[in-house]
């Protein structure tokens, strides 16, 4: 296997060059996708920084070993979170899934007053398994070396309460090219939008950040908005 392909998933922490690695059942499956053999090289992400080279050792296992010692970035790049309202159905983990091959440093799943989720434990649960599953996902396809961090189901009282972070709140009253501050929090609602209520909590703290005048769906709109703070970040560096 050429190491310019899809890297596998792996813990790394502790371990350095001639280290046994032994891959989770779902990237041994990936493992027998890319019919690998014993002998062959693969490179391994561990979505905290980490990366290293392997070889296949016991194929049928996902037994692995380590050529090289760990390569590990001390720290995340400064990169966007983005808090959105639970949408209907798959579509916010579709929505997830295409953010989540961006630089996204964290994912909060919001129950807010327009939302058309159940808020049960097990719901919760299932969508946080679901989209956990996804952003390792992303993490290889879009070969990053961390995993978004996916935050439980909240509220919005109770994310403001517990984020300090500046704020972009995508509105179609605010500037198309607003002053981005290092690391903020992209805030998108849900079906139907904020309510005023929500709005009345959020105004205060954020920044309004607009696509201009054409209705984007909810699941398009944070897409597309990440897609512009990646190219206003470009332009500030060139």
């Amino acid at each position: 296997m050429h190491l310019d392909e899809t890297p596998l998933f792996a813990p790394l922490k502790g371990l350095d060059a001639g280290s046994e690695a032994v891959l989770d059942d779902s990237e041994l499956a990936h493992l027998k996708v890319f019919r690998l053999e014993a002998g062959d090289t693969l490179e391994l992400v561990d979505g905290e920084g980490g990366r290293a080279t392997a070889r296949v050792v016991q194929p049928k296992r996902g037994l692995l070993v380590l050529e090289s010692p760990v390569s590990r970035e001390a720290a995340r790049p400064a990169a966007p979170a983005l808090a959105m309202g639970i949408l209907k159905g798959s579509a916010l983990e579709e929505t997830f899934d295409h953010c989540a091959q961006t630089p996204l440093r964290a994912f909060q799943p919001l129950w807010c007053d327009f939302g058309q989720r159940a808020r049960g434990g097990d719901a919760a649960e299932g969508l946080v398994r679901r989209l956990r599953a996804k952003a390792r996902v992303a993490l290889k396809q879009s070969r990053q070396l961390w995993a978004t961090e996916i935050l439980e189901p909240t509220t919005p009282e109770k994310w403001l309460a517990a984020h300090a972070d500046p704020i972009l709140l995508l509105d179609e009253r605010g500037e198309r090219a607003p002053a981005v501050p290092a690391s903020p929090w992209l805030l998108c609602g849900p079906e139907g939008g904020f309510s005023e209520r929500e709005l009345a909590l959020f105004e205060p703290r954020a920044t309004l950040f607009s696509l201009g005048p054409v209705r984007l769906r909810a699941k398009t709109a944070p897409i597309l908005a990440l897609g512009a703070l990646a190219a206003f970040e470009s332009g500030i560096r060139d």
